[in-house]
């Protein structure tokens, strides 16, 4: 468990990694394929065969593994087809790829919850502070 964890009931906020450009996210993105796909409980011909049923076409398993291949670097999955891989495998590092291009991250839904409570008490406290000086002025005012 970290402060996160303790405070805000975040496990994960992701890979923090420099920036990245042109063939270099290529070349990430198939590291990041065959990772999945080592870690994943399903075999690359399951995978292979989910991302068909997501995708209402055809998906062989030596396609996958030609997205994965430094080797193809000609050979790049599209976005729909990275969709489908993530919906097959649960791979959230992939899912958190493509905005850590532009120095953004994800949350799930609980965290922004959270994030979102402690935002609106921020303004609550400020609200609180603006309602104390309109006191303090009218209670000086003589009125």
């Amino acid at each position: 468990m970290n402060e996160l964890s303790d405070t805000w009931g975040i496990d994960d906020l992701g890979d923090r990694r420099p920036p990245i450009m042109g063939t270099e996210v290529s070349a990430v993105l198939k590291q990041q394929l065959s990772e999945a796909m080592q870690n994943s409980p399903l075999s690359r011909a399951e995978i292979a065969h989910q991302m068909s049923l997501y995708l209402g076409v055809k998906i062989s398993e030596a396609l996958l593994n030609q997205y994965a291949a430094p080797s193809a670097g000609d050979k790049q999955m599209s976005l729909p087809r990275l969709a489908a891989f993530i919906h097959a495998t649960d791979a959230i590092s992939l899912i958190r790829f493509l905005p850590s291009l532009f120095g953004y991250s994800i949350i799930n839904e609980k965290q922004r919850a959270l994030l979102e409570r402690e935002l609106l008490k921020e303004r609550l406290k400020a609200l609180e502070s603006e309602i104390a000086r309109a006191d303090a002025t009218y209670q000086g005012s003589g009125q």
